[in-house]
């Protein structure tokens, strides 16, 4: 891994072997001057996952720090289609489990089961045997929020065919803007490698994700504070929500996000910057509103 070369004003805590750290010094309470910005640009191009504890960060302040590291996600293709946002402010992303008219938890829950679970995709990408990453060179995978969403609740979408919308390319091995580290750009979004059947492409992918999901490239961040804040990048590392417990079906969880825009020269993947699209927007959604 490179080390860190800037003069350090923070305490960055390896939680890993590999990656993940938290982050203690920083000064929630004023605006980040752009030597502390720079350590935690060289802490997240190294370990890949940060965790800031009790921040007590509001909104504004939360997407003005996140703003620092690119220009910022928004929630306005949403509302243009109907959608009712609880929260404010539209580069906010509501990822808790409150509907927009829900109440906001004010008060600890002793109960605080879940966890973040990080994957690094630069190791085991780095650790795949030479021929599997002959075989997977310059391969390029057609990904869909809505085969994701379908994998996992079959049902509910069974009248969604991700075909039926546009699919995001990028290749399965793309360089890290920062570091130019090889990372492996393999998820459950992959709806198939371009150039291969389906049934050919989810073999690859779920034997590219049984050697990624190995437990040694594996770290799990439990949340301890309201106000702790997880930063990630998103070239470098796999993420998902697990292990919910109560969260699931009886807590209130008031989670938010902001989502930097990646700056790099590969960030468009194989997709043409002059015509973006949006994988979020909800297709029922859509197709109810249109009717």
């Amino acid at each position: 891994m490179p080390s860190i070369t800037t003069p350090t004003q923070l305490e960055v805590i390896p939680l890993g072997p590999l990656f993940t750290a938290e982050v203690k010094g920083v000064d929630w309470t004023k605006p980040i001057p752009s030597e502390i910005k720079d350590e935690i640009q060289e802490a997240i191009d190294k370990y890949g996952v940060l965790v800031f504890r009790d921040t007590k960060l509001d909104d504004d302040h939360h997407a003005a720090f996140a703003a620092l590291f690119g220009e910022l996600d928004d929630m306005t293709p949403h509302l243009k289609v109907g959608r009712k946002l609880r929260l404010p402010n539209p580069q906010m992303f509501d990822v808790g489990n409150l509907d927009p008219d829900g109440n906001l938890v004010t008060e600890a829950d002793p109960a605080r089961l879940a966890m973040q679970k990080f994957l690094d995709a630069r190791t085991a990408y780095d650790d795949l045997p030479e021929e599997t990453k002959e075989e997977i060179a310059g391969l390029v995978a057609s990904n869909s929020m809505w085969h994701n969403r379908k994998l996992a609740a079959p049902d509910f979408y069974a009248d969604i065919d991700p075909s039926d919308y546009n699919f995001s390319k990028h290749k399965l091995v793309t360089n890290h803007y920062q570091t130019g580290r090889k990372f492996l750009f393999c998820t459950s979004y992959c709806h198939h490698i371009d150039g291969m059947s389906e049934e050919e492409s989810q073999a690859l992918v779920n034997r590219l994700l049984a050697f990624a999901s190995q437990k040694k490239y594996v770290q799990r961040i439990q949340w301890e504070n309201d106000g702790d804040m997880i930063m990630w990048d998103n070239t470098a590392v796999m993420h998902r929500s697990t292990e919910g417990g109560s969260y699931l079906t009886k807590y209130v969880r008031d989670m938010r996000r902001t989502t930097s825009y990646d700056m790099g020269p590969e960030a468009h993947g194989k997709n043409d910057p002059e015509h973006p699209f949006r994988q979020g927007l909800n297709p029922l959604a859509t197709k109810l509103r249109a009717n």
